[in-house]
């Protein structure tokens, strides 16, 4: 087996982090596995308690992994800065990795599940990533245990390889995405597929939400990669029962405010409770159908159940894209900077 390095980012969540490392510990590959840590710098005062917190409890050593690498920021770089340092590091040694964000609790397969699809998909390349976390809703019946999605790159756990990402990264670019934008006919077919994916491509390039674009350049993070794998007619690899929760999900995190749980509602991603998500509690994993695995479309109609998008959203949603095509990205943008304003 080839045993991928685990790369986890972290900055002040203290009890999210130790329960993330120890459910990783559990895994019964993790004494063959390499852990590299990487910890930015406090940007506030209101960050240096978990801080220190976090450097007492790594700085006594974390026991059961084949090898521990901190990676200390002496600035702070911010999320984006402090993962891409650590992952040049991980790239020195190795041609993929298994990415986790401090807040994700993993089950006792996690690594079995990543390394065994990593050695699987490995030349296949359609499939850009598997993910680790499974959405809290009944996938297409098969004899799989696995799934291939085409519309969300979900990055609460994923595994990579190098040489994917980076023809990834060169395809991510204001010019490449822009020219996705002009293609109504690409746009519509991403609007059948995913009208939650649609309404966050518009308004991510629009800076309506803070998703996609910064400072006039993309941020090459999960809704770039969604965009990117359905554009270019790749999969990701999802579970069927999921491998990971997110326990984040209480306001502490950078895009995770907290949820209202509302069990009277049908469950949706607007009140469901992440934290509660029963995970795979299997100590191995095997691969079931993923040879030949096959693509259900039904699975995006699920999808689109979980991820509603209420008609009114929508309608605004298609007059900011009109209004993309006719004045072009900037223009829209400001005009609709002006309408919220008014």
């Amino acid at each position: 087996m080839n045993y991928a390095p685990v790369l986890i980012i972290t900055l002040c969540r203290f009890e999210e982090l130790a329960r993330c490392i120890e459910s990783l510990r559990n895994n019964p590959d993790a004494v063959y596995t390499d852990l590299y840590i990487g910890i930015d710098f406090p940007l506030k005062d209101m960050h240096r308690e978990g801080y220190g917190r976090i450097l007492e409890y790594l700085e006594r050593g974390v026991e059961g992994f084949a090898n521990v690498y901190l990676i200390k920021q002496t600035e702070n770089k911010g999320w984006y800065e402090n993962f891409v340092s650590v992952r040049q590091r991980v790239y020195e040694k190795y041609d993929r990795f298994i990415y986790l964000e401090d807040d994700i609790e993993v089950s006792s397969n996690f690594l079995a599940y990543m390394n065994t699809n990593l050695a699987i998909y490995e030349k296949d390349m359609s499939v850009q990533a598997v993910c680790g976390y499974s959405y809290p809703f009944r996938w297409m019946e098969d004899n799989s245990n696995l799934v291939k999605v085409n519309t969300y790159y979900t990055a609460w756990g994923y595994a990579t390889w190098r040489e994917k990402e980076e023809e990834m990264y060169r395809d991510i670019t204001m010019h490449n995405f822009d020219r996705i934008m002009r293609r109504p006919l690409q746009m519509h077919r991403l609007y059948r597929a995913s009208c939650n994916q649609f309404c966050n491509f518009v308004k991510g390039m629009l800076e309506y939400i803070p998703v996609l674009v910064q400072h006039d350049e993309i941020v090459k993070l999960d809704m770039a990669f969604s965009v990117y794998i359905f554009m270019n007619r790749k999969y990701v690899i999802f579970p069927k029962m999921s491998k990971t929760r997110n326990i984040g999900y209480n306001g502490t995190g950078m895009n995770c405010e907290k949820i209202q749980i509302d069990s009277n509602k049908p469950v949706s991603s607007r009140n469901y409770d992440y934290a509660a998500q029963p995970i795979d509690e299997c100590k191995g994993f095997e691969a079931v159908g993923a040879q030949n695995l096959p693509f259900y479309e039904e699975n995006n109609r699920r999808l689109n159940k979980f991820y509603p998008v209420a008609i009114r959203e929508r309608l605004r949603t298609i007059t900011a894209y009109i209004a993309y095509l006719i004045l072009g990205r900037k223009r829209a943008k400001r005009l609709l900077q002006f309408g919220q304003k008014a």
